[in-house]
């Protein structure tokens, strides 16, 4: 089974992590880490390969964080860096649970060029790994902090001269006091629409850091910010997802209630990241490695430069109505099997409500992806056993939203289907559409 990559920022040594972290982050439901920082010469290797031998008895794939794999090294002496980092190669490299190797986080200009250079050593070195490299979220005039070009220049420029092989941001604004601008929200969806559109330009993966620790102004986040945090960053096209930060370690400025906290307890926000990243890895993890991103719409009020959806124009979804009043999000993504799936979540963060969705005369069947059943229990009632739950290639579980799931108010009428759906905040229903 294939995995949707869920990781998260670590920072702490070895000591700080606890007695068993890999099982701290299986619980969690995380697919893959970034390790505890390796300090070459204090920490022995053997702690390393022990933690990574672990890691692939998991299935959790590892990105290491160690001084000799960062771009300070090469501005520092060049050739000092391949040797350090084929040193450390030497240790880790090879290992099955290794996905790749921590260049930096958030160059500014004057480190771009340092960190292409460190990225091209490593690929040089370790052609079968791959560099990570995180980038800041993109601020309306910041184009100094891009060597003085445009987003979409500085994009394709780095992209291609570095030969990266995923693109990666963070952006916290969504958790900032709300006001009647929603500026911190429009910032977040600014950031998805321009950072989605350079991925898919160059055909890379998007991965996006949210946050999981109150800091700053942002609050703390709650059980639905994480969800809405997650499922809007996946609905809008995001191939990643990962939070700042797991580990707390120390007090520090106004930084509260981190997973886990600064005694190396598991704060209530665990139980609540534990819950919606299992959730959405045991229903839609998989699926979400299969599809392909096309289109995202928003609903009710649009936020971040994204289209709000117009009635009667898109080709598969004539209307969505909010019972309440509250924005939403769909987006429509196909398989290479060219099958179609449509998302939707509520983009409300603090309500929950009822969205209505009229689909088109193009719409023949309605599929809605369902929390994975064990396969005894593919049949949700005796009365339903005609139509059962179904497991489809695509690593989904559905069930024919017509015939056997009318909880959510299903029914053709003039050869157009309505259906209904509940939500509350940030949470996310997708559907298998049947098109003509």
């Amino acid at each position: 089974m294939k995995k949707f990559p869920i990781c998260f920022w670590n920072y702490a040594t070895f000591d700080q992590m606890g007695e068993n972290p890999v099982k701290d982050w299986v619980d969690a439901g995380f697919t893959m880490a970034l390790s505890p920082v390796f300090r070459s010469g204090i920490d022995k290797p053997e702690r390393m390969v022990k933690l990574l031998d672990e890691c692939l008895e998991n299935n959790i794939s590892v990105i290491i964080d160690d001084i000799r794999c960062k771009l300070d090294g090469v501005l520092e002496d060049e050739e000092n860096y391949r040797k350090n980092f084929a040193e450390m190669l030497r240790q880790f490299g090879d290992h099955k649970a290794v996905y790749g190797f921590y260049v930096a986080d958030e160059p500014k200009g004057d480190k771009m060029s340092a960190a292409m250079k460190a990225i091209k050593i490593q690929k040089e070195l370790a052609p079968e790994k791959e560099p990570f490299i995180n980038f800041n979220p993109y601020y309306d005039g910041n184009e100094a902090s891009l060597g003085g070009v445009d987003f979409e220049t500085w994009a394709h420029g780095f992209i291609e001269k570095s030969g990266i092989k995923q693109f990666s941001y963070d952006a916290y604004d969504q958790l900032n006091p709300d006001d009647a601008t929603h500026r911190g929200i429009n910032f977040y969806y600014m950031n998805l629409f321009k950072y989605t559109a350079a991925a898919k330009r160059e055909n890379l993966p998007l991965w996006v850091t949210n946050l999981a620790v109150g800091h700053f102004r942002f609050r703390c986040p709650t059980e639905d910010d994480l969800r809405w945090q997650l499922n809007t960053t996946v609905a809008s096209g995001a191939n990643g997802a990962w939070w700042f930060f797991l580990y707390l370690r120390f007090p520090r400025i106004n930084y509260r209630l981190a997973p886990i906290d600064e005694c190396g307890r598991r704060t209530e926000n665990y139980e609540r990241l534990a819950r919606i990243q299992n959730i959405f890895g045991h229903q839609f993890g998989e699926l979400f490695t299969n599809l392909i991103h096309d289109e995202t719409y928003h609903t009710g009020l649009s936020f971040g430069g994204y289209p709000l959806l117009s009635y009667k124009t898109h080709k598969y979804l004539k209307e969505v109505e909010s019972k309440n009043g509250m924005p939403g999000l769909v987006s429509f993504f196909h398989t290479r099997e060219k099958d179609i799936y449509m998302a939707f979540v509520n983009n409300s963060q603090t309500e929950s409500d009822c969205f209505k969705f009229t689909f088109t005369k193009n719409v023949k069947e309605i599929y809605r992806v369902v929390y994975g059943l064990t396969p005894e229990k593919t049949v949700l009632t005796e009365k339903d056993k005609d139509y059962p739950v179904i497991k489809t290639v695509n690593g989904s579980f559905e069930v024919n939203c017509l015939k056997n799931d009318n909880a959510n108010n299903c029914y053709s009428n003039n050869g157009e289907f309505h259906n209904e759906a509940w939500l509350a905040p940030g949470q996310m229903e997708v559907y298998r559409l049947v098109t003509e």
